[in-house]
């Protein structure tokens, strides 16, 4: 009864936070000393890399760390919605989601479609993380969350001591792996179901892309994956360019049993100008899928007819010339017949 009366009290507190927030129109402030102080470590990608894994066992490895997959994502579970509100606020978890406003996801899509920014994203970032940090004693914080892909710039604006892993994975296995897990234009898509909140995946309006805005409702979802794969990642690589914080890691050679990406990784993350970071245990990588797609109705790319191949080639010949993708005789047969 008491704890029932505690997490009344808790939201209706935050209620009332979220209420004057939304008055004042979230005032700018100056950067709290946290973001300067603390160390950070953002693990972005499309989605589907493995990065529920690391999320859930770099804290393991790397010492006097803090690690989290997705922490201000919502689902089903009461609890969980019931701590992530303690954790982030109802105006920041709820009230401001809805209004898509709020949550990294939309950040990244509002950064992108010029309706905020700079200066307004690092506001916004500070709005949302300030109070999730301050409840975190450890002094790495370690984030593995593909929301992230369009506050890069945010990133190196507002965090001082920060690292930045981007992960890519082959897009035909992205592809495949996106279509069965069914959570992007699938029946588990949160973001569609509440489409009349004017909540959107990705798109090319957003991106200005004046190439496939016009017909986007007319693509398939198969072409509309092809599409954001090569997009999201044109988005995260062009900031990764020139800073020496960033590093671009493929999929397939982080979880390869030698270890070698992996260790490189761990070693890459945990040190800074100001703290290095003892790592326990590199050799953590496991067989075991975490995260793994069960349905397997749409095959892998040796099923595909020619047109899907070329289709995916299309879009993202460039991106899987660039990280050896696509190299094998059977493939070039396909997207050239």
């Amino acid at each position: 009864m008491l704890k029932n009366t505690m997490i009344i009290i808790i939201i209706l507190q935050e209620v009332i936070v979220g209420i004057n927030i939304l008055k004042n129109n979230i005032k700018d402030h100056s950067k709290p000393d946290i973001f300067n102080e603390k160390n950070f470590v953002f693990i972005i990608s499309a989605g589907r890399t493995g990065t529920k894994f690391l999320g859930d066992k770099l804290s393991e490895i790397i010492e006097n760390s803090y690690s989290v997959h997705e922490p201000d994502v919502l689902n089903d579970d009461f609890k969980n919605i019931i701590n992530k509100i303690y954790q982030f606020g109802i105006y920041q978890m709820i009230i401001g989601k809805f209004l898509n406003k709020t949550g990294i996801r939309n950040l990244s899509q509002n950064y992108i479609s010029r309706k905020i920014n700079i200066n307004q994203l690092v506001t916004q970032l500070i709005n949302h993380r300030e109070k999730f940090y301050k409840k975190i004693n450890s002094n790495l914080i370690i984030e593995s969350y593909s929301g992230w892909y369009g506050v890069i710039p945010g990133i190196q604006k507002l965090y001082k001591y920060y690292k930045i892993i981007i992960i890519i994975r082959d897009p035909r296995e992205w592809i495949r792996s996106t279509i069965n897990w069914q959570n992007i234009y699938g029946k588990k898509d949160f973001v569609q179901k509440l489409s009349f909140l004017k909540l959107e995946r990705l798109n090319p309006e957003m991106t200005q892309d004046m190439n496939y805005s016009m017909d986007w409702k007319e693509y398939s979802k198969f072409e509309k994956l092809c599409w954001m794969y090569n997009s999201l990642y044109s988005i995260m690589l062009s900031e990764a360019k020139n800073d020496q914080n960033i590093e671009v890691v493929r999929y397939e050679d982080i979880f390869n049993p030698n270890g070698v990406a992996f260790k490189n990784m761990l070693i890459f993350i945990s040190e800074y100008p100001n703290k290095i970071y003892n790592i326990n245990n590199k050799n953590i990588i496991t067989d075991k899928k975490i995260h793994q797609t069960k349905n397997s109705h749409f095959p892998q790319w040796h099923s595909w007819d020619d047109y899907l191949a070329k289709t995916l080639n299309k879009h993202c010949h460039e991106l899987m010339t660039k990280y050896g993708y696509g190299e094998e005789s059977e493939w070039i047969e396909k997207i050239n017949r």
